[in-house]
């Protein structure tokens, strides 16, 4: 003779799923998206104004203005690489499907916000 219990943990499961994604995406959020948001809008700043400076040396103004558009390129690729770590973190909490598509910081998130 047995005796015993069973009890279903899907729900358990599930519930820990989600905290475990609302956990990563605040902390990528707070820690990492605020600063990159706030870099991608003094860069853009940047890159819609600098013609307007008045430099003695053209050179240094071509230098300028490339150096600038580098380090955009490179924040929006960051940028990607977050809207990706963040699908990927969605498709483990709950197995959602995978979104190839690019992620913009500028698009969704500075627009908005403006």
């Amino acid at each position: 003779r047995m005796i015993g219990t069973h009890t279903d943990i899907t729900k358990l499961r599930q519930k820990h799923k989600a905290d475990i994604e609302r956990k990563v995406q605040e902390y990528l959020a707070h820690q990492v998206r605020n600063p990159l948001t706030s870099a991608v809008a003094a860069t853009r700043f940047l890159r819609l104004n600098i013609g307007q400076a008045k430099w003695e040396n053209s050179k240094v103004q071509e230098e300028s203005e490339r150096d600038i558009h580098i380090l955009y390129e490179n924040l929006m690729s960051i940028s990607s690489v977050i809207g990706r770590l963040v699908e990927l973190n969605r498709i483990y909490a709950d197995n959602s499907a995978v979104s190839l598509a690019r992620t913009n910081v500028e698009s969704q998130v500075l627009r908005p916000v403006q």
